[in-house]
């Protein structure tokens, strides 16, 4: 997905983006670190969102 950084600004470069089921419309990540771990974790219901649509 070209889009991450521009879909997660606060993220990209700090969280890799690993995959995305397009069925589900999950999406696999991968933080550099344990605190960047928790804020993915943390991240607001409507950034998610905007991921999750992002990966259909």
């Amino acid at each position: 997905m070209d889009e991450w950084p521009a879909l997660a600004p606060n993220l990209a470069g700090h969280v890799a983006l690993a995959g995305c089921d397009a069925a589900t419309g999950e999406l696999a990540v991968r933080p550099v670190s344990a605190p960047y771990a928790t804020a993915v974790r943390h991240t607001g219901d409507s950034t998610s969102e905007v991921l999750r649509v992002a990966c259909l």
